[in-house]
C-alpha cells in the first residue's frame, strides 16, 4: 500500500529546514513575511498530487544510480511539487491528470496543461 500523503508530509521533522506542512498543521517559527521560515503550508490535495508525481518519476526511472539519487531526494521532490501546486493553485483537472498518471509521458502531458493561459 502506498504511503498516505499526510504521512509523507511528516517524513521530515516539521521544524527542520525544508519540511512540508499540511494546511491545518501548526506551523513552525514564523518569519518576517508571516510564513514559517523555509516552509510553505501546502494543501492536502496538492500533497497527494506531489506524492503521486514522485512515485511515477521513481517508477519510470530505469537507471539504478539515477533512481537511487531520486529516491534519496524524494522528500525534496514532493515538497517542491506540493509547494508549486499550492502556490500556483493547480485546478482540480490538472491535479486529477497527475493523479491518474502512471508514466513519465503522462506526467509530461499533464504538465503541458500548466502552460501559459
Amino acid at each position: 500500500m502506498p504511503p498516505r500523503a499526510a504521512d509523507a508530509a511528516r517524513v521530515a521533522d516539521a521544524g527542520a529546514p525544508g519540511a512540508v506542512a499540511v494546511a491545518g498543521d501548526a506551523p513552525a517559527a514564523v518569519g518576517d513575511a508571516g510564513l514559517p521560515d523555509a516552509m510553505l503550508v501546502v494543501s492536502e490535495d496538492c500533497l497527494q498530487t506531489a506524492v503521486k508525481i514522485a512515485d511515477v518519476i521513481i517508477a519510470a526511472t530505469t537507471d539504478e544510480t539515477q533512481k537511487a539519487a531520486i529516491e534519496q531526494d524524494r522528500t525534496k521532490l514532493v515538497r517542491r511539487s506540493a509547494e508549486t501546486c499550492t502556490r500556483d493553485r493547480w485546478s482540480d483537472s490538472v491535479r486529477g491528470c497527475f493523479l491518474a498518471s502512471t508514466t513519465a509521458a503522462q506526467l509530461e502531458a499533464c504538465g503541458r496543461e500548466l502552460g501559459p493561459k
